[in-house]
């Protein structure tokens, strides 16, 4: 997902098109992964509506992406189950909400508002849910996306092979 961020929204350049392919690509295994399990088919359901809320679906990419998620999701209804979905949508939504609007208006310990940064709260959930149901699949698929985002805004944004373009 950084990725289609980093062609599409940050400036960056591979090749022509490259937004698009990791948009597709993206769009692809989001829905693959929504396809797969009842649980993530909620978690990943859930995180995509959430972004939506938040305006993160923002380009045209992340409009292949989504819509690819929303397609595979609509292959897969029997795979809701509310209670889940609404777990993850309250949780992520909340703290995503609370990111974007709150933490602008405030001041906040340096410490802290790296955490948020960092997306911990998406670990804390989904650790909490995958206790308490021992589906722990959830735990690890989010904490694997969420670390691959994080080490990819970091690599980015250091990275001599990018080529910045405006």
């Amino acid at each position: 997902m950084k990725m289609a961020d980093c062609f599409n929204e940050h400036g960056f350049k591979w090749f022509s098109g490259d937004g698009i392919f990791f948009g597709i690509f993206f769009g692809i295994f989001g829905g693959l992964l929504i396809l797969s399990t009842p649980e993530m088919t909620n978690l990943y359901l859930a995180l995509l509506f959430v972004n939506i809320l938040r305006f993160r679906v923002d380009r045209f990419n992340h409009g292949i992406a989504a819509n690819i998620m929303l397609f595979a999701f609509l292959l897969s209804l029997n795979n809701l189950f509310f209670p889940h979905f609404l777990y993850f949508f309250l949780t992520f939504g909340l703290f995503g909400i609370f990111m974007d609007v709150i933490m602008p208006k405030i001041k906040m310990n340096k410490s802290i508002q790296n955490l948020f940064e960092m997306r911990t709260f998406y670990f804390i959930f989904t650790l909490l849910f995958s206790i308490y149901t021992n589906i722990w699949m959830v735990f690890v698929s989010m904490s694997l996306f969420q670390l691959s985002y994080n080490m990819t805004s970091k690599i980015v944004k250091k990275s001599p092979n990018y080529i910045h373009s405006k």
